[in-house]
């Protein structure tokens, strides 16, 4: 399998990037994919030290500096690195997940379809498999085969921060006539938040989430340079 797994790591504690590691390497690895981790340039320098040797990891540095955060920006440069290096399946992920031994299976994908696991929300890893609920809007993790990133224009850079982007792809994956398979549950792990705020309250990201939710569902084709940052 050539596939690739992308995760964002940019302005957070190294430790959730070393958690993720920890919690998934040995199905990354099993499941014979890369992980491409799009990061600041701190976060590379760091990245050498807590790679594990035996897995395949590239650690690419955002070629902007970004005054305010933007998940779908940095998940979407990631993503269309590895279609434009032709790996497929390709799966975009939350750091603050792991995989319950059916990543092989999230990763079987074909035109017609699409993977989009529930989240299980934990406590902690060592409750991974004891979810408090599962999440009806946990659709962080997408799994599309690189045609249908490119036919699809990955994930719309109008969003802000994070939220509503992945509800607002998945709306469009739809529209395409792409079914999505959410049927397995991917364990959320609990995780400090800036000032203490509840991650789940729209306290912590009050004003972009606001904003995000307004937005209304794209066209097709009225984002041409996805994943290219502004800059280039």
């Amino acid at each position: 399998m050539n596939a690739a797994i992308i995760v964002t790591s940019m302005r957070i504690p190294t430790q959730r990037v070393s958690d993720y590691l920890r919690w998934n390497a040995e199905q990354i690895r099993d499941a014979g994919a890369i992980l491409f981790v799009v990061c600041d340039q701190e976060t590379a320098t760091i990245g050498s030290d807590i790679s594990p040797d035996d897995l395949a990891i590239r650690w690419l540095v955002y070629p902007e500096v970004l005054k305010l955060f933007s998940i779908t920006r940095t998940g979407n440069y990631g993503i269309r690195r590895a279609v434009e290096e032709g790996y497929a399946p390709i799966m975009k992920s939350d750091i603050d997940v792991c995989f319950l031994g059916d990543l092989p299976e999230l990763l079987r994908v074909d035109n017609c379809r699409a993977s989009v696991p529930k989240y299980g929300d934990c406590a902690s890893y060592d409750a991974r498999l004891e979810p408090r609920r599962v999440m009806p809007d946990g659709q962080g993790t997408v799994c599309l085969t690189a045609y249908n990133w490119r036919k699809v224009q990955g994930y719309d850079e109008r969003f802000e921060g994070w939220g509503g982007d992945d509800n607002e792809l998945c709306k469009r994956l739809q529209e395409l006539g792409i079914a999505i398979d959410d049927s397995r549950s991917v364990a959320h792990i609990e995780h400090p938040t800036p000032g203490g705020v509840d991650w789940h309250s729209d306290g912590f990201n009050r004003k972009n989430w606001a904003r995000n939710r307004t937005l209304t569902v794209r066209s097709p084709g009225s984002q041409p340079l996805w994943g290219i940052p502004l800059s280039e």
